[in-house]
């Protein structure tokens, strides 16, 4: 145990193995301080465990946040730019028809005239 321990505390083991020692040890080391320092240690490494999946769950979370945030805002800019094109091309229609109207304006004063 007190190597399992030690090899834990080096970082030459994981949570796994610690677990391991301790079940194979539990009947002849029961009681034992070594025993209760690899629980105490098993514990402690268990709950960082907990703690950096947790930071890594948040992590994950604000990245997905921020992937639609960005998603949104590229599909409202696509919006916008589409909005921005038929508005445009409303103006050029306009435009053109203002253009045919004042030509067809001017032949018929031309014809009033000629008349």
């Amino acid at each position: 145990l007190r190597e399992a321990v030690e090899a834990c505390e080096r970082g030459d083991a994981d949570l796994e193995a610690l677990r391991a020692a301790i079940n194979a040890n539990t009947a002849g080391a029961d009681g034992s301080e070594a025993l209760r320092a690899a629980r105490r240690l098993r514990d402690e490494l268990a709950e960082r465990k907990v703690r950096e999946a947790r930071a890594l769950k948040r992590q994950r979370q604000k990245e997905e946040k921020a992937a639609a945030a960005a998603a949104r805002a590229a599909e409202r800019a696509a919006e916008q730019a589409e909005e921005a094109r038929a508005a445009e091309e409303a103006r050029v229609a306009e435009e053109a028809d203002r253009v045919v109207a004042e030509a067809a304006a001017a032949r018929a004063a031309e014809e009033a005239e000629a008349a």
